[in-house]
Order: C-alpha cells, then structure tokens, then sequence
C-alpha cells in the first residue's frame, strides 16, 4: 500500500521532528522501511536524514514515505533520488508497464540501480517532465521534487485508487495518504466540515473534492499539482491529465461486430490485464 507525506514551505518551517511524526502517523500503510528527505532552496543538496539524527529545521521541502515492498524489496528506500540528486520521489502505487517503460528508458540512455517500479517512474520524469504521468499505466499517487526547477509535482492515478490529500494555505502546501498525517503539523487544526459531516451521514460518502475536514481536500482523480515558492508564497496550479471521453467508443459507421469476434477481444483483454497485476516478489 505504502505512505506518502511531504511539504512545501515558503517559510523554510519545515522541520524533521514534524516530518518524520507524519510518517510515523502512516506506518500501518508501509511497515518495512520508511525515509525521509529534507531540502534547503539555495542549498548544494537535498538531506537524506536517518532516525535517530539530530532535528533538522529551516528546510523548505520535506518528503516522507513508509515502504510496503512489493517489488525488488530489498531496495529501492524512499523517497528515492536520481543519480545526480536532482530529482526525488516518494510513491505509493502499483506500475503495471513497468517493463515496456524500463526497456524504452534504458534505449533513452537511462541505467538503472533497482527493479522497481518506483525508479521507472521517476526516470521517466527526467525524460519527460510532468507529462510522464501520460506513459503510467497503473495504480499511483506520488510526489516528484525537481530541485533544479524548484517544483514540486503531486500526482493521482486516472481513477483515483490511491488517495491524496491536501492541506494549503498561502506559504505553505502539504500532502498525505492519509489526513491524520496532517495532525503533525503546526498550524493545521482538524475542524469539521458541517455540510460535507451532513453529506456522509445521508449518504454514508462524500463527494467530490472536499473531506469532512473544512481544510482539507482530496486532489481529483486524473489531474497533477504544481507547486513553486514564488516570494513569502507557494504557488499551485492544478491541471487534468485524463478524462473519459467518447473517443473510446466504436464510430458509428463500424457496423456490429460479430459477436464471436467481440468475445475473443475481451478474453484477449482481460488476460492482458490481469497478467500485467500479477507482477510482484513477494
């Protein structure tokens, strides 16, 4: 399942006391490795910090990340870097053309350290941008820090299987798994919503982005934030990636196809993508 957890603090107030207290609120989601890294704008590199280091405050970006392994478990922590430090990713998700991705980045020139999926991922961000979200077929939420751009992509999946929530306010943008991971930050104060508390009790859900917390919201399923520190500010633009659209559906003039055809294109299918979920070492 896996934890994420990050923030982007115009104020250099995150601290990795605060940090590592929303990861630890998420270990039941990721109880075999946890990570955490820490980032000063200006600096020469990012800081990978280990338990038991002394707190580090002042930092503008903070990623955490709680490790269910799946793939390759015996490496691949997070959040995990590229080779040269440049980018950092904390991933919670399942790729399932991790395969096809991998062998068309190694023809890009790309060299890998592990089997995971995690570092397809992020690689696929050095070669693409924020668009590599349009290669991912799978199940995914994460978060790509691009030092070099100070940005910070949050990303969900097309359908929204993995959850993110988010907390902002004009200096700073938080993100987690998991709203409880929000009660390690100071200045986030867990307020109910009355409309959406209202919303759950008649229909047992809630819809939409917003949560019974006034505060916070769920990125939509199919769309990416981007985040920038721009002065005492952090700035988002959210943006859709994918949408259900008729282009799908046969054109008029296809005719019906026979029946017999259509069952075969849809054992053929449905093999393909069961297989493709079937991929774990564990």
């Amino acid at each position: 399942m896996c934890g994420i957890a990050g923030v982007l603090d115009a104020d250099g107030r995150v601290d990795t006391v605060s940090l590592a207290a929303m990861g630890h609120l998420l270990e039941h989601r990721g109880p075999d490795d946890h990570g955490l890294v820490v980032d000063v704008l200006g600096a020469a590199t990012a800081i990978a910090v280990e338990d038991g280091a002394a707190p580090i405050g002042g930092a503008h970006l903070g990623l955490a990340h709680r490790r269910l392994s799946i793939i390759d478990p015996d490496a691949g922590p997070q959040p995990m870097a590229n080779d040269d430090g440049s980018r950092y990713i904390t991933y919670n998700g399942e790729l399932y053309n991790t395969a096809e991705l991998r062998t068309w980045l190694r023809a890009r020139g790309h060299r890998f350290r592990t089997a995971t999926d995690t570092e397809v991922v992020l690689r696929a961000h050095e070669e693409l941008g924020v668009r590599a979200v349009d290669a991912l077929e799978g199940m995914f939420a994460y978060a790509v820090w691009d030092r070099r751009r100070g940005e910070l992509v949050v990303v969900r999946d097309r359908v929204g299987v993995k959850p993110v929530y988010l907390w902002s306010s004009p200096s700073r943008l938080a993100f987690a798994s998991e709203v409880k991971a929000f009660l390690a930050l100071d200045g986030w104060r867990a307020a109910a919503d009355p409309l959406h508390v209202v919303e759950y009790l008649t229909f047992q859900n809630t819809f939409g982005t917003r949560t019974l917390f006034s505060e916070v919201r769920l990125l939509e399923p199919g769309h990416f934030v981007v985040a920038r520190i721009r002065g005492d500010r952090v700035v988002t633009s959210e943006h859709r990636y994918w949408e259900i659209t008729a282009d799908a559906l046969p054109a008029p003039d296809r005719g019906r196809p026979d029946a017999r055809d259509e069952g075969e294109e849809v054992r053929r299918t449905f093999e393909a993508v069961v297989g493709s979920q079937l991929v774990a070492d564990v």
